[in-house]
């Protein structure tokens, strides 16, 4: 048993589907043997399955860029297969893309520079602190 719902929207003259919405209930299944009724020890199962679509352009010429699968955004070293002829075979691997991953050595750089300054805001409060207590007593007194 399941209910699905699906929203449109006109997008360059064409209506496409915006977001897809399947929710269902999975019950067991009675089966008859031999003459006697058997139900399977199967849990009820409750399934929910949400998808939006945001359409970047309908009709409209592509780059072939978009085609390009090291633009996915998919992280360095996950495997490209070719499967669209049946067989599935290693084609590539997503590279490395230098622009995107900042190297360690300027993180470890960075996150010192900043400790430094943080330790340094921490002492000249102290200091003015003390400073700032040492001049009210004395003026106290």
């Amino acid at each position: 048993m399941a209910k699905y719902s699906i929203a449109w929207d006109q997008k360059g003259g064409v209506w496409v589907p915006t977001a897809m919405e399947l929710r269902g209930i999975s019950l067991p299944q009675a089966s008859k043997a031999s003459g006697s009724l058997k139900v399977p020890t199967v849990s009820v199962n409750d399934f929910s399955f949400q998808v939006r679509l945001d359409w970047m352009s309908v009709n409209e010429d592509l780059s072939e860029s978009v085609f390009d699968y090291q633009n996915y955004g998919l992280p360095a070293g996950t495997p490209v297969f070719e499967v669209r002829d049946g067989a599935s075979k290693l084609v590539d691997g997503i590279r490395l893309q230098k622009a995107a991953v900042p190297s360690a050595r300027r993180f470890v750089l960075l996150s010192s520079v900043i400790t430094i300054i943080a330790l340094l805001v921490i002492a000249a409060f102290a200091f003015f602190r003390q400073r700032y207590i040492q001049t009210r007593s004395n003026a106290q007194t």
